[in-house]
């Protein structure tokens, strides 16, 4: 603000100018988030992807890996940088199906190194005891 603009302010009762107002501008978006996860509060973005990843999980402990994949691939168009989501969407891209239990306990103790916090308690529990079967 001009120092002229303030003495008339100061010295003669004159009104300030407006404050601009910011142009209210669409929230950016990239083409793969879904709108859901946009209109969503910060807690329920997170107990969404608490379900997506305890879906993910459950699907892994199932030996549903395509069903693991996907429910990792939403929770990455949903929130990619959200705990460990990144991280065990790549392991899963990146891998191939496993073929025998050996691979999949191989699998499961690569994820359950990562930050699992979210996960229900029930798969956590699961997800423990077939690992140290």
């Amino acid at each position: 603000m001009s120092k002229s603009v303030v003495e008339d302010f100061v010295q003669h009762g004159a009104i300030l100018p407006p404050v601009a107002q910011m142009a209210q501008a669409p929230i950016a978006t990239t083409q793969n988030t879904p709108y859901s996860a946009l209109t969503l509060g910060y807690s329920d973005r997170v107990a969404l992807m608490d379900t997506l990843q305890t879906r993910g999980i459950r699907n892994l402990l199932d030996h549903d890996f395509a069903g693991a994949l996907a429910a990792y691939d939403l929770a990455y168009e949903t929130w990619p940088t959200f705990r460990s989501v990144d991280e065990i969407r790549n392991i899963l891209r990146k891998a191939s199906p496993p073929q025998n239990d050996q691979e999949w306990k191989d699998l499961y103790r690569r994820i359950s190194g990562l930050d699992l916090r979210g996960i229900g308690q029930k798969t956590r529990e699961r997800l423990s005891s077939v690992i140290q079967s």
